[in-house]
């Protein structure tokens, strides 16, 4: 496993993301429903952030800005047990939490589109590309 991403041999399946021409994550080739769009937009913004820690109230707030704090807090905690069912197992949760921040574990399996896009020589900058795909990923998140 390199960097948290399985390598083939490792005897472990990866999901697989796909944001670039639609989003998709898929498990041993099945697609994967996610309940609602934020959650997706959750997931989303945690692959492209993998390897940072973000604030609780950040991500409410972002992702849930028309609700009081303690209402999109309630929101976040919500999409972040889902994502743990859905995409992680007993042994390696999909997120992790580290006192009042929040991120993607490194030891998940994943392969993504965007981060090899992202990986491309001469792709714009950090900023740029953050903000670029947030606004990608949110469109449609209402």
């Amino acid at each position: 496993m390199t960097d948290g991403v399985a390598e083939k041999g490792d005897g472990v399946q990866p999901l697989i993301f796909r944001a670039l021409g639609g989003f998709e994550v898929l498990r041993d080739g099945e697609a994967l429903s996610f309940a609602y769009d934020k959650m997706r937009a959750l997931f989303a913004y945690l692959v492209l952030e993998r390897h940072s820690s973000h604030r609780r109230e950040r991500l409410a707030q972002l992702l849930w800005p028309e609700h009081p704090e303690s209402e999109a807090r309630a929101n976040l905690r919500n999409a972040l047990s889902r994502l743990n069912r859905l995409l992680g197992t007993r042994e390696t949760p999909c997120c992790l939490a580290e006192a009042n921040r929040l991120r993607l574990n490194p030891a998940l399996a994943l392969h993504s589109d965007v981060e090899r896009l992202l990986q491309t020589p001469n792709f714009v900058s950090d900023s740029t590309r953050a903000g670029s795909f947030m606004t990608l990923v949110s469109t449609g998140c209402e």
